[in-house]
């Protein structure tokens, strides 16, 4: 286990599995730092280059449907490269955050594989993933989904390529943290927002 990032709980799993909300909720409980990697990742955009970031550079130059309509296997594959790149722009940020409040980083860039090297203990992490069906529900209910898609040929396509993406990412993410034996919760819609806050913050030891 890492002692660098010690003073640091990881937030992470697949996109709509609530885990912005309940890290706002543990920040806010805690007194915790909030870093939310989709925020930080608008400014890193700024310095994105083939040859720094490769992968990342590459996706965001494709049309719609370059980006949606390629195989699930694919964008699976690519998707892990594009976080794997984000990652290393994440820790850049943090080791210059103060070690003074605890930091909390939320995001889907946290992917097992990138985190695992540097858990100072393996209870500082907790991954979110939704069942297929209540991602599916809860994206179909975000408004700007459609702005993403506007410029696809085929939108209907598009948009099920993409849950399709994430639902591959989703069990990925399981089977990493599985065979590490880190902290995993499927979400169904059978808890509260607040009744999953309470889950993560006993699974970080936030609570007993």
């Amino acid at each position: 286990m890492s002692s660098e990032f010690a003073p640091v709980y990881w937030l992470g799993g697949s996109p709509c599995a609530g885990k912005s909300s309940i890290a706002q909720q543990l920040a806010t409980q805690f007194g915790l730092h909030l870093y939310h990697c989709d925020t930080a990742f608008e400014q890193h955009l700024k310095r994105v280059t083939a040859e720094s970031t490769p992968t990342i550079h590459h996706l965001h130059h494709l049309s719609c449907d370059e980006l949606w309509l390629r195989p699930i296997a694919e964008q699976l594959r690519t998707e892990i490269a594009y976080h794997e790149e984000q990652f290393q722009l994440f820790l850049s940020d943090l080791r210059q955050l103060p070690a003074k409040p605890k930091i909390l980083v939320e995001g889907a860039a946290l992917m097992p594989t990138a985190v695992f090297p540097h858990l100072s203990r393996p209870n500082r992490a907790v991954w979110l993933v939704p069942t297929a069906n209540f991602q599916r529900h809860h994206y179909a209910q975000r408004p700007w989904i459609h702005n993403v898609l506007q410029d696809c040929s085929q939108p209907a396509q598009a948009f099920e390529n993409w849950m399709q993406r994430d639902i591959a990412y989703a069990k990925w993410v399981r089977q990493e943290t599985a065979v590490r034996n880190l902290n995993c919760l499927v979400v169904d819609g059978s808890h509260s927002i607040e009744e999953n806050c309470q889950r993560v913050a006993r699974l970080l030891q936030l609570i007993s």
